[in-house]
């Protein structure tokens, strides 16, 4: 089990710019969209996607949707 929260500011660091990077000018984003960013940030940790059980790829998903949400406050920070 890899720990991604044992350094909560890297991980809001590592999914804002995934989010920005792949969503800024996106019109529509898809939950495969969705997906295929939680499994560029699952890589950035140094993990491959089939290796984090189901939970901790639902964690990351809700921290993507909801940086999704804040996308002003993701541009003014990051």
């Amino acid at each position: 089990m890899f720990d991604f929260l044992s350094d909560v500011a890297r991980f809001d660091r590592v999914v804002c710019e995934n989010v920005l990077w792949m969503f800024d000018d996106a019109e529509e984003v898809g939950s495969s969209d969705i997906n295929a960013c939680v499994n560029a940030i699952i890589r950035d940790f140094g993990q491959e996607p089939l290796e984090v059980s189901d939970n901790q790829f639902a964690i990351i998903r809700i921290a993507v949707r909801q940086a999704l949400r804040n996308m002003e406050d993701v541009r003014a920070l990051y």
